[in-house]
C-alpha cells in the first residue's frame, strides 16, 4: 500500500507541467503569401488587464504579488518574443497614449465566431522611416483556477486533519488540477497602408502542480501568446 501511494504520487509529479492552447486567428488574404522584412512593430501600453483567482489559491497579498510578476513578466518579455520570433527589425513599446481617432471594428474569424476591437480610423503619424506596423491588444485577461481532478482512486474519498507522515501523503495526493490561462484579442495593423493584416482570438491555458511555480508558467504563456499572435503571418520568423 505504501509503495501504491509513493507511486502514484510520483505520477502527479510527473503530470505537473501540461498546456494547451486556443486560437481563432484570421490573416487578410493579400498578406498570406508575403514575407516583409526590416519593418518596425509597435504596441500601445496595455491597459485594464483583468487578473481573476480562485481565493484557495491567493488571498490579498498573494494576488498582489502575481499582479507585479505579471505585468513585470509582460513587460520585460512580450517585447522580446515579438523580436525572437518575428522579422521585425524594430519591436518596441509607444511611451505614450495614441492621439488618434478610433472605432469599433467587426472581424469576422469565421462562420460563426467574429470579434470587435477598436483600430485607428487612418494613418498614425511617427517619427519613423520605413513600414511600421501596430500590434493592438484588447480584453487581456490573465485568470488563475483549481478544479478538483476526478480520480478513482480511494484517497479522493479520504478527510485528513493529522499531522503525521502518513496523513500528510494522503492529504497531497487529493486530485487537483491548477491552471494559470492567458487570453487576449489582438489585431496588427498595417498603419503605412491604413489596413488590417491579421487578428484573432487566442487563449493559452497551462495546467501546473503548485501555485509556486507560477512565475515560470506566466513566462512560458507569453511565449505561446506571441508564437500564436504571429503565426501564418508574413512576419513570423520559423
Amino acid at each position: 500500500m505504501k509503495n501504491y501511494i509513493y507511486f502514484t504520487l510520483f505520477l502527479v509529479i510527473l503530470s505537473i507541467f501540461m498546456s494547451c492552447t486556443s486560437k481563432n486567428t484570421f490573416v487578410k488574404p493579400e498578406y498570406r503569401d508575403k514575407k516583409i522584412r526590416n519593418a518596425t512593430l509597435l504596441i500601445p501600453p496595455i491597459v485594464c488587464t483583468d487578473i481573476i483567482h480562485n481565493e484557495e489559491i491567493f488571498n490579498e497579498i498573494g494576488i498582489s504579488h502575481a499582479k507585479e510578476v505579471y505585468f513585470s513578466l509582460f513587460s520585460d518579455n512580450f517585447k522580446k518574443f515579438l523580436k525572437s520570433k518575428s522579422t521585425f527589425q524594430k519591436v518596441d513599446y509607444l511611451a505614450y497614449q495614441l492621439q488618434s481617432e478610433f472605432e469599433n471594428y467587426v472581424l469576422n474569424l469565421n462562420e460563426k465566431e467574429k470579434i470587435n476591437i477598436d483600430l485607428p480610423k487612418k494613418q498614425i503619424e511617427f517619427d519613423s522611416s520605413g513600414e511600421v506596423y501596430i500590434l493592438f491588444l484588447q480584453d487581456l485577461i490573465v485568470s488563475f483556477s483549481k478544479e478538483q481532478k476526478e480520480t478513482s482512486l480511494p484517497v479522493k474519498h479520504y478527510t485528513v486533519t493529522g499531522d503525521t507522515e502518513k496523513e500528510a501523503i494522503f492529504h497531497s495526493l487529493k486530485m487537483y488540477n491548477y491552471y494559470i490561462k492567458l487570453q487576449t484579442k489582438y489585431a496588427i495593423f498595417d498603419n503605412t497602408l491604413c489596413k488590417v493584416v491579421s487578428y484573432g482570438n487566442v487563449t493559452v491555458k497551462e495546467k501546473y502542480f503548485m501555485p509556486k511555480v507560477i512565475e515560470n508558467l506566466m513566462e512560458e504563456s507569453i511565449n505561446k501568446l506571441v508564437k500564436d499572435i504571429l503565426e501564418n503571418t508574413p512576419f513570423y520568423n520559423n
